[in-house]
């Protein structure tokens, strides 16, 4: 468990660098889990766009998943995650649940960069925690 709820690996689906707040697409497929960074000083910012892979924090908040702790692993790693899903959600005509996507087996295909850079960010990770 990560300091400030569940450790997860995401996609920034969406970001607003002036205010910074994301959305990300997570790894379990679950909700999408919403950044809102606290207050920091300029020079502490998080720096992130659309497609990066991130690994953060996320816990349950009222109405919505929150993500804490926000770090990015890789950028660009999945730079049209965000229209895939566009694209799959106006094939089908609506936004399905994640329970139907996994039934029909109607799964995003992740459309990756040549560099399997996540793969080398996690290869790397794995040998810091050894």
């Amino acid at each position: 468990m990560g300091k400030y709820g569940v450790e997860m690996h995401g996609v920034i689906l969406w970001g607003d660098q002036r205010c910074d707040r994301a959305l990300i697409w997570c790894e379990d497929h679950g909700s999408l889990a919403f950044y809102n960074a606290p207050s920091v000083i300029e020079g502490d910012r998080v720096q992130f766009d659309a497609g990066d892979l991130v690994q953060f924090d996320v816990q349950d908040g009222d109405d919505m998943r929150l993500a804490t702790n926000l770090s990015v692993v890789a950028t660009e790693e999945f730079p049209y995650l965000a229209s895939q899903l566009k694209d799959a959600m106006h094939d089908t005509g609506r936004n399905p649940s994640a329970q139907e996507v996994a039934a029909d087996k109607k799964v995003v295909a992740l459309k990756r960069p040549k560099q399997p850079r996540m793969y080398n960010a996690l290869q790397n990770k794995t040998a810091f925690n050894s």
